[in-house]
């Protein structure tokens, strides 16, 4: 495993607050130590004793403060899950051309990490008239941003948001495989502008809820205690190392608050105990109480039914296959 010091974490640190748009701190962090669960920092002496704790593994920040994270997606995170230099490169060599970007890239030991500092100015997208009709719109800008600079390139498990668009600092260690985090491209210090997305953004948005009806809305009972079988057979009793997200979002969640009814708590138990299961395959990294909180809510606002099988077999059929489906 590499050896990081006080003075790497640091200038690693001092780089990548220079990315941010203004409230340097208070800030959320994770590590190792934390287990991926975020705290709070007040400023850079807190954030780098915390991280010293964790012996700089798995050294995180929040690209967000507490005091911007409210229609201002001013900083965009790309994840490109793969070593493949090329492909990389492909990225950094299409989108980010046409908004003139030039963004940081880390390279995590096992991918690359993209982070792209953006100019909102006066422009609040929650507010702008054109997507009243559309919920979490400066959220929704994080998921549509990163899948269009990479030209459905990231990893399809990542899900940008405010809460937990968590960075790693350079020079830390990614204790999955003991690499340090490594600079292989900096930021040029320059902001592309919001509105060259905003048009492709609004043509993304305005077709993303007619896809999501499609997914979810297939026919299923609306009675109280009707069992899908292989989510209740299959998907509960199987231990998963990827796409926990993904599950909890668009499978488990909707299926107990929508098809079963279950009260929210109930609920909320089924999933944090099928995530501790899968902590035995690989760790989480993410706070799962935090992801199966918003899930939920989420589920109940939007009454979305579950992904069917069908759907899951197309989207990612290796998941399908571990749940015994093939």
């Amino acid at each position: 495993m590499s050896v990081t010091t006080d003075a790497q974490i640091k200038i690693g640190l001092d780089f990548i607050l220079s990315h941010f748009a203004a409230f340097a701190f208070p800030r959320t962090i994770s590590t190792k130590t934390t287990q991926g669960r975020q705290i709070w920092a007040n400023n850079v002496t807190e954030a780098l004793a915390r991280f010293k704790q964790a012996n700089y593994l798995d050294c995180r920040i929040n690209a967000y403060s507490k005091h911007d994270i409210i229609g201002d997606p001013n900083f965009i995170f790309i994840d490109i899950d793969c070593t493949d230099k090329v492909l990389l490169n492909e990225v950094l060599a299409g989108k980010f051309q046409f908004i003139k970007a030039y963004p940081t890239v880390l390279f995590t030991g096992s991918g690359y990490h993209i982070y792209q500092p953006i100019e909102c100015g006066p422009i609040c997208l929650d507010k702008l008239e054109n997507f009243s009709n559309y919920t979490e719109t400066s959220k929704q800008f994080l998921k549509f941003a990163e899948k269009y600079l990479s030209d459905n390139k990231c990893d399809p498990s990542h899900n940008p948001s405010f809460n937990s668009c968590m960075v790693r600092i350079p020079n830390s260690i990614n204790s999955k495989n003991g690499a340090q985090v490594k600079i292989v491209q900096s930021w040029n210090g320059q902001r592309p502008d919001i509105r060259l997305l905003i048009g492709s953004f609004y043509a993304w948005i305005s077709t993303q809820e007619k896809k999501q009806s499609c997914l979810f809305n297939h026919k299923i009972p609306d009675t109280g205690n009707f069992e899908i079988k292989w989510i209740e057979n299959n998907l509960l009793k199987t231990a998963l190392d990827d796409a926990r997200k993904i599950i909890t979002n668009l499978v488990l969640a909707p299926y107990l608050v929508n098809i079963r009814h279950l009260p929210f708590e109930e609920s909320s138990f089924i999933i944090e105990d099928w995530l501790n299961k899968c902590r035995s395959q690989r760790e989480l990294d993410f706070n799962p109480k935090n992801l199966v909180n918003s899930a939920l809510n989420g589920a109940i606002k939007t009454g979305y039914k579950p992904m069917s099988l069908n759907t899951l077999k197309e989207r990612n059929h290796m998941i399908y296959q571990k749940l015994g489906l093939s």
